[in-house]
């Protein structure tokens, strides 16, 4: 590092500024013409403006992928309820069969979550298995977490499965107000 005075030789650049009081760029100009009227400021900005300018990339690509995560999840949630719906519409008679013989709308909801949990937790595995196989590749991708952060992992299984049992629980909760007699005379 060499001090190289400003004033001796001709020099375009960067000046910083450090002030503890928000500082306009009228201010700015003003004090930089009372200490040197030669001086001439071609633009000035402040230092969130420049950063600003900076993480803006980053910011729209993390909004952009969040959105998509959000939409991804939103279909997932719309699959699951779809094939768990049509899963119990299938199964009415076996379900009025269980209930005519005493199983509670209580039993019959629990084990028809319980059908979409488990199949839900075998995704997460599987889920967890690739993500945690694939780390090397969108290591990149991430910031200030690792790929195999075990927080990070949790959070995101822990998510899923919540919307999975959300999802769920309307087939459930129908297939547990299904009629007995009627379910036995639909065939």
């Amino acid at each position: 590092m060499i001090y190289l005075s400003w004033r001796q030789v001709d020099w375009q650049g960067d000046l910083a500024i450090r002030s503890t009081a928000i500082v306009s760029q009228a201010a700015i100009r003003r004090a930089v013409a009372d200490a040197d009227p030669s001086l001439t400021l071609w633009s000035v900005y402040t230092m969130d403006e420049v950063l600003d300018d900076v993480v803006a990339e980053p910011r729209l690509n993390t909004l952009l992928l969040s959105m998509f995560g959000l939409v991804a999840l939103a279909l997932a949630a719309i699959g699951l309820y779809g094939v768990m719906a049509s899963a119990v519409r299938e199964q009415t008679r076996e379900i009025g069969v269980r209930m005519a013989l005493g199983a509670t709308p209580s039993r019959v909801r629990a084990d028809v979550l319980r059908r979409a949990l488990l199949v839900c937790l075998g995704g997460a595995v599987v889920g967890i298995g690739l993500a945690l196989a694939a780390s090397r590749v969108i290591a990149s991708l991430l910031f200030e977490v690792s790929p195999t952060d075990p927080l990070a992992l949790i959070g995101a299984c822990v998510l899923l499965l919540t919307v999975a049992a959300i999802a769920a629980y309307v087939p459930a909760y129908h297939a547990s107000r299904v009629d007995p007699a009627r379910a036995l005379q639909a065939d």
